[in-house]
């Protein structure tokens, strides 16, 4: 991301950057370098961004993280390729466009996540 998104991410979780396997390089990277760091890794992990559909492109596992609202849903935006996928909560919710904190997506529980990251081995 930016800097900017960075700053706000620092803002909202601000114990994020603590752990030792993190790294922050929002606004750090060319788009380029961010292309290229993409194709050194084996997977990414975000909510439908640039970046996702970048991984899908070059046919790393893209496994994206999705709100169930139109027009951001996953039917619309979901990354395209053979090891791209997806998560969203199975259900209709329209709460967090009015200025809420989205608990469609806090309900995509990081175990479940995991779960899906760790089936992309097998």
């Amino acid at each position: 991301g930016t800097k900017e998104e960075g700053e706000a991410i620092r803002k909202e979780n601000t114990q994020l950057f603590d752990f030792q396997n993190v790294t922050d390089l929002t606004g750090a990277l060319t788009l380029r370098e961010l292309i290229a760091l993409i194709h050194a890794s084996d997977g990414l992990l975000a909510c439908s961004t640039g970046p996702l559909h970048i991984a899908a492109a070059l046919g790393k596992y893209a496994l994206g993280l999705y709100p169930p609202m139109k027009p951001i849903h996953p039917a619309r935006w979901s990354p395209l390729g053979k090891k791209a996928d997806y998560l969203v909560l199975d259900k209709n919710c329209m709460a967090c466009k009015k200025g809420e904190i989205c608990v469609c997506m806090q309900a995509i529980r990081p175990l479940y996540v995991a779960e899906n990251i760790n089936a992309w081995k097998k």
